[in-house]
């Protein structure tokens, strides 16, 4: 059956895609983790890992029905090649929201970002990149005049690049880092919507207009398809001044907690959210703000952080906390300590300077972007260093100008948007991608285009 689930399981990280017709054709020179083999072409799974051909069929998958290529257009050198779009598919019905769904299909021709982006052209035949291992990206194109106020969604990855919808630049997103990406905006007209801003979810297939919630409403994607709302909430009880927050899926919505307005909130990427919050009990003259977990099951306080630590994910469900030493004697005052922590326990581990830029890996560690020791950077030219940071060890990678932006991939790796040499057209920047062996300037974007985290 079409969607029925398969035995199999991808040899890698041992996840069952849910149909049997699971498997994308693409033109990339990889080695398979069954065969060992270097192949090209190749066939990407959902999760995002690739297989030689051979074992795919094995395994008893089969192409995705618009992934297939006529055996005229692979005989085709790649360079000659456009990448063609995706197929609408039955986007899934929204169940009973505030109001009927609004969805959309991808046009069939992507948008250009600027005229020096033209010159870049994919060199594989993709109907639908793989959702593991790429990043959302929102920017200024070129080919939106008529609407300049608005930007155009990409999606980038490893083995391809395409442009899907346009929103008002102000927009607030967040990526799923599975499906897809959330979007709170006012991208419709507000005549029937009383001032209220409506949140969509966007992704390869389709987009899809689904609830209203008050303007300065924030999200964060919970890593499962769904999304966290805190929100302002008319209530008349609300004598605190509590803000709410929402879960939100594609097919329902439900009030959960209430939390303080300038809390700050990252989802854990397993479903669930961090609060870093202060309570009631707390004295206001306290530094110190409580470090909340909740999910769709419950809600628990554990453990107490300053108010102005940072807070990032580390895609295993734990979080990664960069605060305020208490060690004043120390030397390297500037530094601050960052913890581990999860539903358990918490560990102070390392020392990063306060300004440092974090982000998830989705692998249970961090990515860190921040001053080098030395004096102006390795480079001479005030450049940062590329930290990558797990439980057991920390190390340095490469180094990229201090005002680059770097968003984890979620399979361990990194994008980092930076200025480098490479950089040849005006006021854009190079889309690198790093991990732990390697990295590789694959794409140009506007330098201030923003990577959906």
């Amino acid at each position: 059956m079409e969607g029925s689930c398969c035995a199999a399981c991808c040899a890698v990280c041992r996840k069952r895609p849910r149909s049997l017709a699971c498997g994308t054709l693409v033109y990339v020179s990889a080695e398979c983790p069954i065969c060992l083999e270097q192949t090209c072409p190749c066939v990407a799974l959902p999760c995002g890992h690739i297989l030689c051909q051979s074992d795919f069929a094995k395994l008893g998958w089969r192409l995705r029905g618009e992934a297939e290529v006529s055996a005229d257009a692979a005989a085709k050198p790649l360079h000659a090649l456009d990448s063609t779009s995706p197929s609408p598919r039955r986007a899934r019905s929204a169940g009973t929201p505030i109001h009927s769904p609004h969805i959309v299909s991808p046009s069939s021709s992507s948008a250009s970002r600027s005229a020096p982006a033209q010159e870049h052209q994919l060199e594989a035949i993709i109907a639908r990149l793989p959702s593991f291992g790429g990043v959302w990206i929102f920017c200024e194109s070129a080919a939106d005049e008529d609407q300049p106020e608005h930007w155009c969604l990409w999606y980038a990855h490893q083995v391809g690049e395409r442009s899907f919808y346009t929103y008002p630049r102000d927009s607030q997103m967040t990526g799923d880092a599975r499906w897809g990406v959330w979007i709170l905006c006012r991208k419709l007209p507000a005549r029937d919507d009383n001032g209220l801003c409506q949140l969509w979810f966007a992704d390869q297939e389709a987009e899809r207009d689904l609830y209203r919630y008050p303007e300065g409403s924030r999200i964060y994607a919970d890593g499962e398809g769904g999304v966290w709302v805190l929100c302002e909430t008319a209530e008349a009880e609300n004598k605190e001044g509590d803000w709410c927050l929402w879960h939100v899926n594609q097919e329902r919505e439900a009030n959960l907690y209430r939390y303080p307005k300038d809390s700050q909130v990252i989802s854990d990427r397993q479903g669930g959210v961090w609060i870093l919050c202060q309570t009631a009990e707390q004295n206001s003259e306290d530094g110190d703000w409580c470090l909340w977990h909740a999910d769709q099951c419950g809600e628990r306080e554990l453990y107490s952080y300053p108010r102005n630590s940072q807070i990032t994910a580390d895609g295993k469900g734990g979080v990664w906390i960069l605060c305020e030493t208490v060690d004043p004697g120390e030397e390297g005052q500037d530094d601050w300590c960052l913890w581990h922590a999860d539903q358990f326990r918490e560990r102070n581990l390392y020392r990063y300077p306060m300004n440092s830029q974090m982000s998830c890996d989705g692998a249970g560690g961090v990515w860190i972007l921040c001053e080098t020791d030395e004096l102006g950077g390795p480079l001479g030219d005030g450049s940062w260093s590329l930290w990558h940071v797990g439980l057991e060890k920390e190390t340095e990678l490469q180094s990229y100008p201090h005002n680059s932006r770097i968003a984890g991939d979620g399979m361990g790796g990194v994008w980092i948007l930076c200025d480098t040499p490479e950089s040849t057209a005006d006021n854009c920047w190079c889309l690198r991608h790093s991990d732990a062996s390697r990295e590789r300037n694959f794409y140009s974007y506007p330098k201030d285009a923003r990577l959906i985290t």
